[in-house]
């Protein structure tokens, strides 16, 4: 194999969104709810699901946690352990925070299933230059 060749694989392979966005928790809470689509992604962060908009949003508490998953996967970059921080801070997780810590496979689950929906995650840079 083409050694220059490898060395462009192991660029891409190691390149990460997550290591491109350094926000802060507060910084991304802040930035989501001030984007395009921030009164929604408010309301998945601020309303647990029982009785709430959410539940007239979406017909299960799995697609409303997802949602959530998604955006903050976005903002963060992908990154992981900032995206459970911050669900954690949200009312869907204080509702249940049960689910968690009783079934680490549906974390897993939630965690990749909203990765694989986010598409590339937040470039600051694409967005300064924007301005």
């Amino acid at each position: 194999m083409n050694p220059i060749y490898c060395l462009v694989l192991i660029a891409m392979s190691t390149k990460t969104a997550a290591n491109d966005v350094h926000l802060s928790d507060d910084q991304l809470l802040m930035k989501a709810q001030q984007a395009e689509n921030g009164d929604r992604f408010r309301r998945r962060f601020t309303n647990p699901y029982e009785g709430t908009i959410l539940e007239k949003m979406y017909e299960t508490r799995w697609q409303a946690e997802v949602a959530l998953l998604t955006n903050l996967a976005f903002w963060s970059g992908k990154n992981r352990e900032q995206m459970l921080r911050l669900y954690k801070r949200s009312a869907l997780y204080q509702e249940q925070p049960e689910k968690f810590s009783k079934f680490p496979e549906y974390k897993r689950a939630l965690i990749k299933k909203a990765m694989s929906l986010c598409g590339d995650g937040y470039d600051p840079d694409y967005y300064q230059n924007k301005i």
